[in-house]
């Protein structure tokens, strides 16, 4: 369950361009690593125009073994 914690920071990419990706780390299960999850989401901002094209978002899940 996911409720707000003091602790908790909040990023925006304002001025993302383009051509540049942001790579979120969902989980971790290292034991130790202060983060183990990383809850995302998106809203709608008041500044874009309507007509402006939909965001699009590339989901990728892997199993890395070391």
């Amino acid at each position: 369950m996911l409720i707000y914690r003091p602790g908790f920071q909040w990023h925006y990419l304002s001025e993302q361009m383009e051509d540049e990706c942001y790579l979120i780390k969902i989980f971790d299960s290292l034991e130790g690593v202060s983060a183990k999850y990383c809850p995302h989401t998106y809203f709608r901002h008041e500044v874009v125009p309507p007509d402006c094209p939909p965001r699009e978002s590339i989901e990728v899940r892997a199993l890395v073994f070391t």
